[in-house]
């Protein structure tokens, strides 16, 4: 199967048995692939021995910037009532927990990773 460029990508993670769900711009979106790039080059800081490895930091940079909608939360408004959490809700991005942003950022990183291997072969 062939990644389509233009299409939107939805990232799974799970959290416990349930699933959440962010959706991303495509791949060949500019903004996109400016943070991916932004993403990767992020991650050291620094020269020789004051090299600096990060890696929250930039994934929930990166989610933070690109994300576009969410699903598989729920939250408590302000009146006590559950709702679904999504792209619509005003500050969603703040109520994801940053370790969620974490782990769902890292699948580009993976994805990057593989394919610079599988360009080698």
């Amino acid at each position: 199967m062939a990644v389509r460029l233009g299409d939107e990508i939805w990232v799974t993670i799970y959290v416990g048995d349930e699933a959440v769900k962010t959706k991303f711009p495509a791949y060949d979106d500019p903004d996109m692939h400016t943070a991916i790039n932004e993403l990767i080059r992020d991650k050291v800081r620094g020269r020789g021995t004051r090299t600096r490895i990060e890696v929250i930091e930039p994934r929930i940079r990166f989610y933070n910037k690109v994300a576009q909608d969410v699903e598989g939360i729920q939250f408590k408004d302000t009146d006590g009532k559950i709702k679904s959490l999504s792209g619509k809700t005003e500050g969603w991005k703040s109520r994801v927990p940053d370790n969620w942003k974490s782990s769902t950022a890292s699948y580009f990183e993976e994805t990057e990773a593989l394919s610079k291997e599988e360009a080698k072969n």
